[in-house]
């Protein structure tokens, strides 16, 4: 309730905070009754008071809510970009090797980055992981 009334001067903030704080709890259970149908649809206000930083609010949450979202979007995608790269390089080598079964080709591509990595330092290594050799 803070947030939406810093529209408002610090008085009348400070004065309806303290209102509903001071709400007996037959009264604040009223008035969450009252307000409980407005949860699910939007709520028309009787009065500007709060309108514009309630809009304020939800602008500002809709717009940090998708800078998140974007970053979160980059930093899955480089993840998926950087095992697609250990897969073709493992693939890639183990061709040179021997033809590529595709069981193995299959357990390539359902490994996860730790395992990718131990197949990859095996081939660096000169060794052909066990569970990749052609059959």
């Amino acid at each position: 309730m803070r947030g939406v009334l810093r529209a408002v001067d610090g008085y009348t903030s400070t004065r309806y905070t303290d209102a509903a704080a001071a709400l007996s709890p037959e009264a604040a259970a009223l008035l969450e009754s009252i307000m409980r149908p407005y949860k699910e649809e939007p709520y028309e206000f009787k009065s500007p008071l709060f309108r514009p930083a309630y809009l304020k609010g939800i602008d500002e949450g809709r717009a940090e809510g998708k800078a998140e979202g974007k970053v979160e979007g980059k930093v899955e995608g480089r993840a998926e970009g950087v095992l697609d790269g250990q897969r073709a390089a493992l693939k890639r080598g183990l061709c040179r090797k021997h033809p590529l079964s595709a069981s193995a080709e299959q357990r390539i591509d359902g490994a996860d980055a730790g395992q990718l990595e131990r197949w990859l330092d095996e081939l660096l290594d000169g060794r052909v992981p066990v569970e990749l050799e052609g059959e």
